[in-house]
């Protein structure tokens, strides 16, 4: 049976926007910034303004590791946003987003079978870099701007898209509360999940979120590839 039929889907081209991978990676940056929280020296991986604050309170109580670490983490973020850039004028090729995703899976495998003992800056860093590929590359859900990192931007989203709808009584504005809503809830639950699991599976947590972006990734690639033949055919 085939994955999508591209002759009735209205996502087109725009493979990437389906609701599905929104709220798979929306969970899974909340899964994952939970997890360096809690078990990483309260360092953030794509909540680049809570480090910021984080990276003060350092300073100001000569912290001088944790900020190392929040900063070089920062630094990171900006250099995977970089990446993507470059990434996409580069790969001439439909499947260039993919690309984008296996960093972040590689480096959740890897960390979870680090020890405790080693220092946050050899682990937050490298997934700050891969989360922020992603949340590049993915960065539109249902022909609407969003960011699957963190959520902040899309709480905001949902309420001005509330207001448009209270006054305007719109079907659009009511569809994008739904969509911000629940890419919230998303991010929410991630966090939620990750917190509790970390209590059974301690370091190996997050290993879920390297599983749940492997499957994503997955049947992103047969999607692509789906469509890739319908168009030659």
């Amino acid at each position: 049976m085939k994955i999508l039929n591209f002759a009735r889907t209205s996502l087109g081209a725009n493979i990437y926007q389906g609701m599905g991978f929104g709220i798979a990676m929306t969970f899974c940056g909340g899964f994952i910034d939970a997890y360096t929280f809690i078990k990483r020296g309260g360092t953030l991986v794509a909540g680049q303004t809570g480090n910021v604050t984080f990276l003060s309170v350092d300073l100001a109580t000569r912290n001088f590791d944790g900020a190392l670490t929040k900063g070089v983490t920062m630094l990171a973020f900006m250099a995977g946003v970089f990446a993507v850039s470059i990434l996409h004028t580069k790969l001439h090729s439909a499947f260039w987003r993919l690309a984008t995703i296996v960093p972040l899976i590689t480096f959740c495998a890897i960390v979870g079978f680090l020890p405790a003992d080693m220092p946050d800056i050899y682990i937050v860093p490298p997934l700050a870099l891969g989360m922020a590929m992603q949340t590049t590359a993915f960065s539109e859900v249902a022909g609407r701007g969003y960011n699957n990192a963190f959520t902040t931007g899309n709480l905001k989203k949902t309420m001005i898209s509330l207001g448009e709808y209270v006054m305007h009584r719109k079907s659009e504005d009511k569809r994008s509360v739904f969509i911000y809503a629940a890419l919230v809830i998303s991010f929410v639950a991630g966090g939620i999940a990750s917190a509790l699991l970390q209590k059974i599976l301690g370091l190996y947590t997050i290993l879920i979120a390297a599983v749940i972006l492997a499957v994503t990734a997955g049947i992103y690639a047969l999607m692509l590839i789906e469509r890739e033949d319908h168009l030659s055919s």
